[in-house]
């Protein structure tokens, strides 16, 4: 009796696996069509500033903006986040992607 207990015991954990298997490959497949009706949606809009270079498009901004860009220092922010990646990245190449 053991055996036939055992034996069912391994029939319904592995029902149950499998079910959690189709769960996640379920959730997977609507992650995916959600994403595409996005990358559909976003590929009908069109953006304004095709035709503009991006210093055109930085010109347009309002002086208030300008002034909170310098007052927080966005440009040495962004210079010292570039440069964190940057040594990330030179550090996992020289350890050829050990570290």
């Amino acid at each position: 009796m053991s055996d036939f207990a055992r034996w069912l015991q391994d029939l319904v954990s592995r029902v149950f696996y499998a079910a959690f298997g189709f769960l996640g490959d379920v959730f997977i497949f609507l992650v995916d069509m959600v994403l595409h009706a996005v990358l559909v949606l976003f590929s009908l809009l069109s953006f304004p500033f095709e035709n503009i270079s991006l210093q055109a498009a930085l010109d347009m901004l309002p002086p208030g903006v300008w002034f909170f860009i310098g007052h927080f220092q966005l440009p040495a922010c962004f210079a010292a986040l570039g440069l964190a990646v940057s040594f990330r990245l030179a550090r996992k190449v020289i350890t050829f992607f050990q570290w």
